[in-house]
């Protein structure tokens, strides 16, 4: 579902989204980077803005791929 907007929102203006490197660019190549090593990141996008998630034991992060700060959103239970 989220990559189907992510889609619909690059289709709809597709020289704002493919004109230049931004944030979908660097959080689509997080998460082919990451699989490449063996890692499960996902995509989230908030505002318009996307980003990465990952779960690591039972704690969510979110990944700002732009500057590759990230911080704790909460736990899986």
């Amino acid at each position: 579902r989220l990559i189907r907007r992510q889609r619909q929102m690059c289709i709809r203006d597709r020289e704002k989204y493919y004109s230049k490197y931004d944030c979908d660019d660097f959080a689509l190549n997080l998460m082919k980077s990451a699989k490449k090593e063996g890692f499960l990141v996902g995509l989230y996008m908030e505002s318009d803005h996307l980003m990465n998630f990952t779960i690591i034991d039972n704690s969510i992060y979110i990944i700002e791929p732009q500057t590759d700060e990230f911080y704790l959103w909460g736990s899986v239970d």
